[in-house]
């Protein structure tokens, strides 16, 4: 290793150590390998573009900074028992097929003879990482993305299981199959061989792209009522679901708490309900959470894109309990911003949990009126600032927002929520009261509520709750716990055929 070599094996090896600091970057998944995957094809597409170096050698600088990225990182897995095959392969299928696109997009670019190589090279870059995630938000309703640039993001952040897709090796596929042709576009020209590789290439190309929905990379509605393969209509619903999970009573039953549902939302919400009659919700309802995951990349998460249409889509397991919830985000969406939610998360989930009061079998204000402190109004300025929401444990956000929301409506005018949601500003909305006075209402509300030992323990168990930033390892413990839950229901199986057996012999006999 020369000085150049050294020099970036210590850079590499500073961010590593700094992102131990991190929650989720210090971990050797798919997020510290999105985040190097990223940094390769930047670094790799401006180095290529001023050309200062030979390829190898800026293969070998690099493969430096990657190693010393991801030394601390492989250290503080195997050290706290947080190493897995997985995390391996997003490493192994993230930074070095970005670290070649990357390479051979500025390579590209250099040899054109275009002014200013290194810019242009860094636009494309970005457009290439940008570009494609607006594209499929705004065409389809899946939530995992496949990208050249920075790899794979697959899904909620709320689904702890992320386990190595299968699917990212066909996209790595094509990855390479874009740096195969633009290694080879400088010289067609000059060359018949180096024509043969690009027409190759773009054949290929071709081919792949033409394929991307049945292979799973891109998840278009028509991919999913074929899979699922059942449609039920509604006067306001078109319910597609998978017919061997559902008889034609129990899809009756499942139409009927949609219409109830959707019913009393409107209701509570002052808003049209006939708009639906001729542009029905599409409401998906998955056989069962790995299915979902698989389709959708939303596994245990059940979602509403808002950004999309009036659409949700929902696991049979979760239905009863988050169908309610789900659909006031559809409902929303009518006083929504233009991208059909608010620009504050603690609004959007706050409203969907005041109008689902039984979904933890207490009120959010008995859970939350049962807790040891109350959040001031700083605290609830910061939960539902754009970002603040995921600040604290899913649990706490979730009823400290449906509570003070559920306050909001019972006592205020609805238009002037309405106006909240649209512009994500409360204060403003609720104009000349501020953000303390409301505050302090909430609180004599809560003062108000009678709690029992019962809700008191209910309460400790879902404050405390870590929240995804707070549990080591998330990724690989949630692994772990799925492998331990179905070796117990096997064990469990395998002893009750055990004993039905013994019944069966003894019987015999």
């Amino acid at each position: 290793m020369n000085k150049s070599h050294w020099r970036l094996f210590a850079a590499g090896l500073l961010i590593g150590t700094l992102s131990l600091a991190i929650p989720l970057l210090r971990d050797f998944h798919w997020e510290s390998a999105g985040l190097a995957s990223l940094v390769s094809a930047f670094t790799a597409g401006t180095l290529s573009a001023r050309g200062r170096w030979r390829t190898a050698r800026l293969f070998r600088n690099i493969a430096s900074l990657l190693i010393g990225w991801v030394l601390p990182l492989l250290i503080y897995a195997l050290s706290t028992g947080c190493f897995s095959l997985d995390g391996l392969g997003f490493w192994l299928l993230g930074p070095v097929p970005s670290m070649l696109f990357g390479a051979a997009v500025g390579r590209t670019v250099r040899l054109s003879g275009i002014r200013f190589p290194a810019l242009l090279s860094t636009l494309i870059l970005l457009g290439c990482a940008l570009v494609p995630v607006v594209y499929q938000l705004l065409s389809y309703p899946q939530l995992y993305i496949f990208n050249h640039v920075w790899s794979y993001w697959p899904g909620p952040i709320y689904d702890e299981l992320v386990p190595l897709d299968h699917r990212l090796f066909i996209y790595r596929g094509i990855t390479l199959l874009w740096v195969v042709a633009l290694w080879a576009l400088p010289a067609m020209m000059s060359s018949i061989r180096y024509r043969s590789v690009v027409l190759f290439s773009a054949i290929a190309l071709l081919f792949c792209y033409l394929n991307l929905a049945n292979w799973g990379l891109i998840a278009p509605e028509e991919r999913l009522i074929r899979e699922l393969g059942s449609i039920h209509q509604t006067e306001h619903f078109t319910i597609v679901y998978d017919g061997a999970a559902l008889d034609p009573m129990q899809i009756e039953q499942i139409a009927r708490q949609h219409e109830h549902h959707l019913e009393e939302i409107t209701g509570a919400l002052e808003v049209d309900r006939e708009v639906y009659r001729e542009n029905r919700i599409h409401s998906y309802i998955y056989a069962h959470a790995s299915q979902k995951k698989r389709l959708t990349g939303a596994g245990q998460t059940s979602y509403v894109p808002v950004w999309l249409s009036d659409q949700t889509h929902i696991a049979l397991e979760h239905l009863n309990r988050v169908l309610r919830h789900e659909l006031v985000h559809v409902v929303a969406r009518q006083f929504g911003n233009r991208f059909g939610a608010s620009m504050s998360i603690g609004l959007v989930e706050g409203l969907a949990v005041a109008l689902d009061p039984d979904r933890h079998n207490h009120t959010t204000h008995q859970l939350v009126a049962a807790s040891e402190e109350w959040p001031e109004a700083r605290e609830l300025a910061q939960l539902f600032a754009p970002a603040g929401f995921y600040s604290s444990s899913g649990a706490v956000s979730y009823l400290v927002s449906g509570s003070f929301v559920s306050h909001l409506l019972a006592h205020y005018p609805v238009d002037l929520f309405k106006t909240a949601y649209r512009t994500g500003d409360l204060e403003h909305a609720y104009s000349p009261l501020d953000l303390e006075e409301l505050t302090r209402s909430w609180h004599r509300r809560l003062e108000q509520t009678e709690v029992d030992d019962d809700i008191r323990r209910r309460s400790v168990t879902l404050f405390q709750t870590p929240s995804l930033f707070e549990k080591p390892c998330p990724r690989v413990t949630a692994k772990r716990q799925m492998a331990e839950r179905y070796a117990e229901s096997t064990a469990t199986d395998h002893s009750c055929d055990q004993t039905l057996l013994s019944r069966s012999i003894s019987a015999i006999r």
